[in-house]
């Protein structure tokens, strides 16, 4: 790759569009109208014109801002909405308000009316991995052959609705002439993207070495080739998902020989029985609660209320703020997970869940 020992890139290499990078104009009751952007599916985008062979890690990827700024082909001056909710999962989606300018108002339009309009995103990368000639590497369930790159961690400034996307000889007008303008970041080999799991798996094996060597041995009587390299790839897997919070969970499910994806499910399971059962804890509660008064809880409350209202916030206001105020917390309940943060802070509270503190 020509590009392969460069530590910076023109912006321009930086607009990026693939196959299933699409608009679609939303119903909605705000009159301005609503629009839904795939920005990205996490698949390979092949034969970029400066990278080759391309894929960004979902897992290093994040938004500039709360408030993503979505253009027309990259053009600041020509402003067409803003995300009201971003997400990245399996794929990056974005989802926002157009605008009442004309142009955003006008381009909701031919949306609407059929026109297959495409989504770019600006993604100036901070850590890149080089895949060379012959080579390859897993990126978010896929292989990328090499020549080629994956973003390890990268920065989404923007994004824009296009007629093009993002083709093969990209050169936006938003950028100096020639594409000039430079960005810089950071190489990695492939063994420093491991360090971090195999770091896990040592510690891993530390803390349960029994757990280990039994697993260990399981791959090799087996007659597994490199049984011992195979359970350290699995062991990294499962605590680089589960280790650190629950890793009571990581041991059950380890022993049980089940599959990463299949692990995930029942932890998934998992969470919905304990939010089912702190449901019905804190109906309970309160239903008791409302049959029973002390007498002297009363004459305190009448004494109060004499007072006047003490300014207290109610637990779902400060469950609310605290959702809110965390990006940590919405990634991990997702942008619309409000309602249910709220049950499981109530069903901490009870004591009748133990929720991890990040």
């Amino acid at each position: 790759m020509s590009n392969k020992d460069k530590k910076t890139a023109p912006v321009n290499a930086c607009i990026f569009a693939e196959q299933n990078n699409v608009c679609f104009a939303e119903s909605s009751d705000d009159e301005r109208g609503t629009f839904k952007i795939v920005a990205y599916s996490g698949g390979i985008i092949r034969g970029h014109w400066w990278w080759g062979n391309l894929a960004f890690d979902l897992k290093g990827l994040k938004f500039a801002k709360k408030k993503t700024p979505v253009l027309q082909e990259h053009l600041g001056n020509i402003r067409l909405g803003f995300s009201t909710r971003q997400d990245i999962d399996e794929k990056v989606i974005v989802e926002g308000i157009f605008l009442s300018n004309p142009a955003a108002q006008e381009l909701k339009q031919d949306i609407k009316d059929g026109f297959p309009m495409e989504a770019s995103m600006l993604l100036p990368p901070e850590i890149i991995e080089y895949v060379k000639e012959g080579s390859s590497v897993e990126v978010n369930g896929r292989t990328l052959k090499g020549p080629g790159a994956v973003f390890r961690k990268a920065v989404i400034k923007d994004v824009s609705m296009c007629v093009f996307g993002a083709d093969s000889n990209t050169q936006s007008k938003v950028f100096a002439e020639g594409g000039k303008d430079q960005v810089s970041f950071n190489l990695i080999e492939k063994e420093q993207i491991m360090e971090t799991q195999e770091l896990k798996v040592e510690t891993f094996a530390a803390d349960y070495p029994e757990l280990h060597k039994q697993i260990t041995a399981d791959a090799r009587d087996e007659g597994k080739k490199e049984g011992t390299k195979e359970a350290s790839e699995r062991f990294a897997k499962f605590a680089e998902r589960f280790g650190d919070d629950h890793p009571a969970f990581c041991i059950e499910q380890l022993k049980a020989g089940v599959t990463l994806v299949a692990a995930t499910d029942a932890y998934a399971k998992k969470l919905k029985g304990d939010l089912d059962k702190a449901n019905e804890a804190a109906r309970t509660a309160a239903a008791q609660a409302a049959t029973r008064i002390d007498p002297a809880h009363a004459e305190f409350t009448d004494n109060q209320a004499a007072a006047g209202p003490a300014k207290v916030q109610k637990p779902e206001e400060k469950y609310t703020d605290e959702f809110n105020g965390s990006e940590d917390i919405q990634r991990e309940f997702g942008a619309d997970g409000l309602a249910n943060y709220i049950a499981y802070r109530k069903a901490d509270d009870a004591g009748q869940v133990k929720i991890s503190k990040r």
